[in-house]
């Protein structure tokens, strides 16, 4: 069998060849987790239901900051009229996204 750099290494400095392989395998692992568990947050942050989601949740913000500035009770319900078609058609959006996988 032929000796690699780990089985050359082992003997000059007491490491036992077996110990150096098991921290090996750990380090490749913990980085092979981390890479994956990045990569899993960046899917998730850019897929387009979480997009729909923040577009949604601005639409309804902007309802109620319109509802804080504006006393008449008929100009609020005309804008939530305006926006509520908006809100349900990014929520429509979204399940139906989400059921088709």
């Amino acid at each position: 069998m032929a000796k690699n750099g780990i089985d050359i290494a082992g003997g000059t400095n007491g490491l036992s060849t077996e110990h150096l392989k098991a921290q090996l395998e750990y380090e490749t692992n913990s980085k092979k987790l981390s890479n994956e568990f990045w990569q899993s947050l960046t899917e998730n942050l850019f897929s387009s239901n979480f997009l729909v989601f923040i577009v949604t949740c601005i639409v309804i913000s902007s309802g109620f900051v319109y509802m804080g500035k504006t006393s008449s009770q008929t100009e609020i319900l005309d804008y939530w009229k305006l926006i509520l078609p908006v809100v349900t058609t990014y929520i429509g959006y979204a399940i139906g996204k989400s059921k088709s996988k």
